[in-house]
């Protein structure tokens, strides 16, 4: 069974959302959403309304924010 474009673009904006946490660049999943709707894909909005997730990437957020810089 074909993957259908919507599909690809919600894996993508799942893929992305955790790297950008990872990042130490975004201060939680609000900053994350926003980066994605600034970019058009609203797909993340979908995805953000899990609180699982938006507490995952809100606890990356933090942890990539707090190493320090090399």
């Amino acid at each position: 069974m074909a993957r259908t474009r919507k599909a690809d673009r919600e894996e993508y904006v799942r893929r992305h959302m955790y790297e950008y946490a990872d990042s130490g660049l975004y201060s939680g999943w609000l900053a994350i959403e926003r980066h994605f709707r600034e970019q058009g894909k609203l797909e993340a909005r979908q995805i953000l309304d899990d609180r699982d997730i938006r507490a995952e990437l809100d606890r990356r957020c933090k942890a990539a924010r707090a190493k320090p810089a090399p």
